[in-house]
């Protein structure tokens, strides 16, 4: 090259950078006892050095051609990590195995990538120009693919099989250095730029782990099942699932978590679910044992098994129904067990048309109690729902390494499994009376003063807040409205309500179930006391003004003998009252439209009774024309002062106090023979025809009064009736019972409203359809009706009827077809 003094040849600028570069970093690198050294500040190469090989490469990059020699250093570079891992590198791993190949590698892996970091500071020049220019490999990527070709295509089967084994002993007991598998996991990742690095890692050492995990699981899961129980596999799954888990966290790509606790789950719990399931100590007995921390464990790995989870509500379910069913056969042994003891316990002289208030009272408490052991029973499996069957990630979320967070809230699957588990007994047609009915009792039980007495309005608010959850399993939620419409119309009408408000709650939260149509006349009955307490204000104002005008003193002395209060009571307020004559009377003026239908029989009152009832029908009819008042007796209350072995104050409904009335010493204008007291001498007839009352309800108003704890009156041996004079009790406050059957009449009035409200579901539905087969009728029926579902029986009756009655026809080429007549 003479005369070129200031060109660089390729031979003379090659030498120069091997030796002052390359050399000298690959001398470097094999001096290194320690791979903890490596972060350590060493001067390798100076910096004049240095800035001489950038230099060179510089000048050797930019000479015209033909000195410029860009592609021959490109291809020198690689020759010669190429010689020196052939030299160096292949012959420190021959003859390694294990832990010792493992170490050695990541040695010799941290020390390549050294020396192609500095390779690419020396010819930094062909990276930032020749390299974008003709579209080579960067030349760290250059690099690294040499020591992929050379080096790890040559070990990566001991290579990766020794990770494995690592991995397993691991998984055995012994310790692990996680820091090197982890180094040597991202050298599967470093060595393979494409597929984001994953492909060469997943090919050749994830698939090998899943492998070996599978076979190790496999194993230890028929250890376990042979020899644990459930919650004591479910805690070894558990642990494993937890182990993995941290495995992924510590030392493995992220990628490989869901499909690494996949295999666990697989190998753990899906191929084992059934037999774990099956075992004695499963579902149903940590229900039994109220083993919460088990059950939310079980939920938690089974959510992990596509459909696992509703196996375990399966079964579930069935605990719940099995318990329920249990109550309900205990209601009805008890039931028919105490039916047999009264049957035996009967005597002649009994009046089976009148049950004895202590034997309707016991009936009350065991209905009650059976309640409440239903709601106890409800609350306890609400609880575990909510405590131990929380939303969890399914099996398809996690495999698709899911991130999201569930918010805590009950499975619907066991939410499901609790509504139609209570459903299935609840509605159950051998509990008898049905449960609607018992459900409806027991509120009244618990809204009566009585009950407030013994509870708070907090407590009652909470117990009605139950009632309303249960309520809402209930078939029969028609039944259930009738007769809480009818025992609330007897704790409004006799002033025996808790708290109106408690009422309101629980019509509100009825009304929030079921919509304002199920719940408008038991709000129209409250709202009717506020309308009639008004209308009482102005009778009691008008009376007032007619005895000043008449100058009567409306305080004059009555006599004990003819005091008798008549009070139609409600509890929205303090009932005003009006002195007409010698009682004290006061009046609830109500719609039909809202309450029940009470028999109202045309009882001939006494004459203290009539002058009141008269005053009263004057001043209604003076407020209005177009209203009829229909007395209903039956729900007055009356207090009458009897003076027997002392005096007695008996509250009774008005029909009892008109009878007993009749038995006054002195009843002008009556015929009737007197005991050697001068009491009257009564027979049935004579009562039948005083009173104006049929013969049954006679007797049922005599039974009432001679019959169970308070005797007011005796029957003679001549089928007389007279006052019991030798009757004494020391409460001087004596509440009668009232011959009152509400339960058969509730039921007749549910059935003959559900006839017209099918009648009316068929005629709108064919209206509209104008034909439809049987089968199609009757599934929209049933679809459009929500508060009772009725029997095939009657749908078939009513279809019948409304043929008959001309709004339906049968097709006459298909003969279970109906067609609509205009």
């Amino acid at each position: 090259m003479e005369g070129h003094g200031d060109l660089v040849t390729l031979e003379e600028g090659w030498t120069k950078l091997r030796l002052q570069g390359i050399e000298k970093v690959q001398r470097f690198l094999e001096q290194r006892p320690e791979r903890s050294q490596a972060n350590k500040r060493v001067c390798v190469v100076s910096n004049k050095d240095y800035a001489a090989i950038y230099t060179m490469v510089y000048t050797m990059c930019t000479q015209r051609s033909p000195y410029n020699f860009s592609q021959d250093l490109y291809q020198l570079y690689g020759d010669s990590i190429v010689r020196y891992v052939h030299s160096t590198v292949l012959p420190s791993l021959e003859n390694r195995r294990g832990s010792d190949l493992l170490e050695e590698l990541l040695c010799r892996w941290d020390n390549h990538r050294t020396l192609v970091k500095w390779l690419q500071k020396f010819f930094a020049y062909l990276d930032r120009y020749y390299v974008k220019m003709y579209m080579e490999a960067p030349l760290i990527k250059r690099g690294i693919a040499i020591f992929k070709d050379h080096v790890f295509e040559r070990v990566k089967q001991p290579v990766s099989a020794a990770i494995e084994d690592a991995i397993r002993r691991q998984r055995e007991g012994e310790s692990l250095d996680e820091e090197s598998v982890a180094q040597l996991v991202c050298m599967y990742i470093g060595l393979d730029p494409e597929d984001e690095g994953l492909g060469l890692y997943q090919r050749e050492l994830e698939d090998l782990l899943l492998a070996s995990t599978k076979q190790f699981y496999d194993r230890k899961a028929r250890e376990w099942i042979a020899s644990s129980t459930f919650a004591e596999y479910l805690q070894l799954a558990e642990a494993a699932l937890e182990a993995e888990a941290r495995r992924c966290e510590r030392y493995l790509h992220s990628s490989s978590s869901s499909k690494l606790l996949g295999v666990v789950v697989r190998s753990t719990l899906q191929q084992y679910q059934q037999e774990l399931l099956e075992k004695d100590t499963a579902i149903p007995f940590l229900l039994s044992g109220e083993r919460r921390a088990e059950l939310r464990m079980a939920h938690k790995l089974f959510a992990l098994v596509d459909g696992a989870v509703e196996a375990l509500a399966k079964q579930f379910k069935m605990y719940i129904s099995a318990c329920g069913e249990k109550l309900v056969q205990q209601r009805i042994t008890t039931l028919r067990e105490t039916q047999q003891s009264r049957a035996q316990g009967l005597t002649s002289s009994n009046n089976t048309t009148t049950m004895p208030q202590q034997q309707r009272q016991q009936d009350i408490i065991s209905e009650h109690r059976f309640v409440e052991s239903i709601l106890d029973l409800h609350d306890r499996f609400k609880s575990i729902t909510l405590d131990c069957f929380r939303l969890q990630q399914r099996a398809s979320q996690i495999s698709a390494g899911s991130s999201t967070r569930p918010t805590p809230q009950a499975d619907s699957l066991f939410q499901k499994a609790l509504k139609e588990a209570f459903e299935s007994f609840v509605n159950a047609q051998s509990l008898q009376p049905p449960f609607a009915q018992l459900l409806a009792s027991f509120c009244d039980r618990i809204l009566r003063k009585a009950g407030g007495d013994r509870m708070g309005d907090d407590e009652i608010e909470e117990c009605l807040m139950k009632v309303v959850e249960i309520f809402n399993y209930v078939t029969d939620k028609d039944l259930f409205a009738e007769q809480y419409r009818t025992q609330l119309g007897r704790r409004l009408l006799h002033e025996t309500s808790a708290s109106l408000e408690l009422e309101r709650l629980l019509i509100a939260k009825l009304r929030l179930k079921c919509g304002a149509h199920f719940t408008a006349k038991v709000e129209g009955m409250v709202n009717d006391l506020q309308v009639a307490a008004g209308l009482m204000r102005s009778f009691q104002q008008q009376q007032l003004d007619e005895q000043r005008k008449k100058h009567i003193d409306h305080e004059e002395s009555r006599t004990d003998d003819a005091a008798t209060r008549v009070k139609n009571t409600s509890s929205a307020s303090t009932v005003e009252t009006v002195m007409i004559g010698s009682v004290e009377f006061s009046v609830q003026a109500l719609s039909t439209a809202h309450w029940p239908t009470y028999p109202a029989p045309d009882l001939r009152l006494p004459p203290q009774l009539s002058q009141c009832v008269s005053a009263f029908e004057q001043f209604y009819t003076s407020q209005t024309q177009h209203r009829k008042l229909t007395w209903v007796n039956s729900l007055g209350t009356a207090l009458v002062a009897a003076q027997l072995q002392k005096r007695q104050d008996l509250i009774c409904n008005t029909m009892q106090a008109t009878l007993l009335l009749r038995f006054n010493r002195h009843q002008d204008g009556t015929q009737s023979s007197s005991s050697s007291s001068g009491d009257p001498l009564l027979t049935v007839q004579q009562l039948v025809e005083d009173l104006r009352l049929d013969e049954p309800t006679v007797k049922k108003l005599l039974g009432s009064l001679m019959l169970g704890r308070f005797k007011i009156l005796r029957k003679n041996e001549n089928d007389t009736f007279q006052v019991n004079e030798s009757f004494t009790c020391l409460h001087r406050k004596i509440k009668l019972p009232t011959p009152v059957q509400e339960e058969t009449q509730c039921r007749a009035r549910v059935e003959e409203d559900r006839s017209i409200t099918v009648d009316a579901a068929i005629v709108r539905i064919m209206k509209t359809r104008k034909s439809l087969s049987h089968q199609q009728l009757v599934g929209e029926v049933m679809a459009q009706l929500h508060f009772f579902q009725p029997p095939p029986k009657l749908l078939k009756e009513r279809i019948q009827d409304l043929i008959a009655r001309e709004f339906l026809e049968r097709d006459k080429d298909q003969p279970t077809q109906y067609n609509y007549v205009a």
